[in-house]
């Protein structure tokens, strides 16, 4: 083999990595481009979607499940996009296909495309990770909801120890203006003289 073959041999492998290493850059920019705009849509940071393990972790997130999925192979993917459809409103098998078969436009038509991001439309009670965006998180209490086990109370009303609103708080043995402490004496109406007295 002469050295002018070696060289031509040499360089069309030179070529044939260097177009390798474009098409893989080129599927990075494509694929960090289509998670920008889904995470931008979910409130997350879109530097996220740049870098390539966090990517991933944020995604599964956005899909409703625990970051830690995206270690899982296949359905690490597929669990958080069937979510991430059903929360643009997309819940059905073709967009589950077009979400298998064409990951990149898919992400790409969902993350700039008209359709908004609604994560209460996710099935997350399902053994998901708590919605983002100011959800309610285990043990914690949203406005105007009453904890586990306890009683309703009825509007106006006061719980025991309680002070309302705009109450004083009532030292102990003092009364209250217009109460009659136990044991005491009726009231006196003005100008009546009780029993007994001149």
């Amino acid at each position: 083999m002469s050295t002018y073959d070696s060289d031509a041999a040499v360089g069309i492998l030179l070529a044939l990595f260097g177009m390798y290493f474009f098409f893989l850059a080129l599927i990075y920019v494509v694929t960090a481009l289509g998670y920008q705009g889904i995470f931008k849509k979910a409130g997350q940071p879109a530097w996220k979607a740049w870098v390539p393990i966090l990517q991933s972790w944020t995604f599964a997130e956005v899909g409703g499940k625990e970051g830690w999925w995206c270690f899982i192979p296949f359905a690490g993917w597929i669990l958080p996009a069937m979510n991430i459809n059903k929360a643009f409103g997309k819940d059905n098998g073709g967009w589950l296909a077009y979400a298998i078969l064409l990951a990149q436009i898919w992400m790409l038509h969902l993350g700039f495309g008209k359709d908004q991001y609604n994560e209460r439309l996710m099935p997350t009670a399902q053994g998901g990770k708590p919605q983002l965006g100011g959800q309610q998180g285990y043990g914690q209490q949203a406005y105007g909801q009453q904890a586990y086990g306890q009683q309703p109370q009825a509007y106006g009303q006061q719980a025991y120890g309680q002070q309302a609103y705009g109450q004083q708080p009532q030292a102990y043995g003092q009364q209250a203006y217009g109460q009659q402490q136990y044991g005491q004496q009726q009231p006196q109406a003005y100008g009546q003289q009780q029993y007994g007295q001149h």
